[in-house]
């Protein structure tokens, strides 16, 4: 057992330890953090422990499996992510800082750290995070320390909050670095009414009790104590916020029993951690009032970087990993609560969830079928995708995606080679292709691929293709075309494209070309809608790409007319 100090210096421990909870983690609970810490965990830290004296212990820290440094740059991270909305009604309400550092007359040595911070607080962190297992942490340490008085710890179901005050009582009794330093804090005689099941009281006199959703915690009293720390850790489940009744229900039960439970003029302190599984759950109308200090982090941060880039937490290549796995199902606006811990303002969002409807279809339901292809051939990170949609037409109007494509880095042959692919098999009567500075090769390239592919298809190989010079940017000829549509469900779609659903849940903010090339093949078959997307004036250069290719024919230098 190896600690900075001799094991035999008890009071020297306790000192160091209340002087560092890092390092009281570090040496004392090196099986739940085996790594380096990182700083939103100890900004978690700081706000349950409600101090910041050692967020300033810059230095090298010894983690069981290696090393780490808390530094300057580090703090200065947690100061600029942990931050208040100033007005939490407003979703896009200007932020504060939580915490402030203060510094020496030289202007560059932290000397001390400031907390804007409530009597309660909200921790709004995704699945996967260990926030249990610091909050875990901080109810030994505030235990040990007798920070508290009396905890009243409440999950979601009775059994999982009883795990939970099983794994502090684990630690109390068990833990040999604990009992050495601070004695046994199980009482002799175990019972069920002092070292029970659902609640327990320690030699020094420290009270826990477990509780589930909807229990009665008002009025709660355990051994002539009542709480005076309420933890609330992952509260609801995917049922419990399933309807407005039931969601309605944890609301009344959160503010008639919960608060209400420490007394009448009495203080005492909250602390709601858990993920958003609905806009209107919990945490969510929590984060929206004052009564909270709340803290809202995703998987990735409010820098752009990964939350927590290690084995323990997600790295932004595992985080993109699960976007697409939750899109693949139809999940992409659940993926963005419990992964992001973002809550869309649907009243700006264009394309809608409910938008996207899906049936199945026959190319014989079609009276016409239109084809349209938005070229791109770079694969450099974040660059566009070449994307080909198929739309089909019946015979009262309503428009169908019965095909789409959309890849990164394709050349030009193969993007040819698919736009031929999907033309011959749904038949497609009208043929477009999007044409833009070097754009316009592709349409050569599919017109000298013709004479190939009739040696194959015959005749059917020869079609008209009309080059498209759009006109306007493409976020308002899109909206123009396709939201109305799509709102009014005359635009369906044959299956899920995880691509596609990203595309129109997040925009404009991602990739704007699969629905610009719908919004293209739509235009086909709509008799005023080329009207919106296209009138011969042509884009400004700037909204293409660069040519960084040899063309394939003279028409892949042609400008616009």
């Amino acid at each position: 057992m190896a600690f900075e100090k001799p094991l035999e210096d008890h009071a020297a421990l306790v000192q160091a330890w209340g002087l560092d909870p890092i390092l009281f983690a570090r040496q004392v609970f090196s099986h739940w953090f085996p790594e380096e810490m990182p700083w939103f965990h100890r900004g978690m830290v700081a706000l349950v422990l409600r101090r910041t004296d050692f967020l300033l212990n810059f230095k090298e820290e010894t983690w069981a499996n290696g090393t780490g440094r808390w530094t300057k740059k580090k703090l200065a991270k947690l100061v600029r992510c942990f931050t208040y909305p100033t007005d939490p009604s407003r979703i896009d309400s200007p932020r504060k800082p939580i915490f402030r550092v203060r510094f020496k007359e030289d202007g560059r040595t932290p000397c001390a750290i400031d907390m804007v911070i409530n009597d309660h607080v909200n921790i709004i962190v995704p699945r996967g995070f260990s926030k249990t297992t610091v909050i875990n942490f901080c109810n030994i340490y505030k235990t040990l320390y007798k920070l508290t008085k009396f905890t009243v710890y409440v999950s979601e179901a009775g059994p999982h909050a009883e795990a939970q005050l099983a794994t502090i009582q684990r630690e109390l009794s068990a833990n040999e670095k604990i009992i050495s330093v601070f004695g046994v804090l199980k009482p002799e005689r175990s019972d069920d009414e002092r070292w029970g099941a659902k609640s327990f009281e320690t030699t020094t006199g420290v009270k826990f009790a477990a509780r589930g959703r909807s229990a009665q915690i008002r009025g709660l009293n355990l051994f002539s104590d009542r709480p005076d720390t309420i933890v609330l850790d992952d509260v609801e489940d995917k049922e419990s916020v399933a309807t407005d009744i039931q969601r309605e229900k944890t609301l009344s039960w959160f503010i008639s029993d919960v608060m209400e439970a420490f007394g009448r003029g009495k203080n005492g302190h909250c602390y709601a951690v858990g993920t958003i599984l609905h806009p209107k759950a919990l945490l969510p109308t929590l984060a929206r009032g004052r009564m909270f200090t709340t803290v809202q982090l995703g998987a990735i941060d409010p820098e752009g970087e990964a939350l927590w880039d290690s084995p323990y937490g997600l790295t932004l290549k595992k985080i993109e990993a699960k976007r697409q796995e939750f899109a693949r199902v139809g999940k992409l606006y659940e993926f963005g609560l419990e992964i992001l811990s973002t809550v869309r303002n649907e009243e700006k969002q264009k394309f809608k969830k409910e938008y996207i409807r899906y049936e199945t279809c026959k190319r014989t339901d079609f009276v016409a079928v239109s084809i349209h292809i938005d070229p791109a051939i770079s694969n450099k990170p974040g660059a566009d995708y070449c994307c080909i949609a198929v739309v089909g037409q019946k015979e009262n109007g309503q428009k169908h995606v019965l095909d789409f494509h959309a890849e990164r880095g394709m050349p030009f042959s193969k993007q040819a080679e698919k736009y031929f692919e999907l033309k011959m098999r749904w038949d497609c009567t009208h043929h477009s292709s999007e044409s833009t500075a070097y754009q316009a090769a592709l349409a050569q390239v599919i017109r000298e691929l013709m004479f190939i592919k009739a040696k194959v298809y015959g005749t059917k190989a020869y079609f008209q293709i009309t080059e498209v010079w759009p006109s306007g940017r493409k976020t308002e000829r899109v909206e123009g075309i396709l939201q109305p549509l799509m709102a009014a469900g005359y635009l369906t779609f044959q299956q899920i494209w995880p691509e596609l659903e990203v595309m129109f849940l997040e925009w404009p903010d991602e990739k704007l070309d699969g629905p610009d090339a719908i919004a293209g093949a739509v235009a086909n078959l709509e008799p005023y809608a080329p009207l919106s997307y296209g009138d011969g004036e042509g884009l400004a250069a700037s909204e293409g790409e660069p040519m960084e290719y040899d063309a394939p024919c003279q028409a892949g230098r042609s400008t616009v007319p």
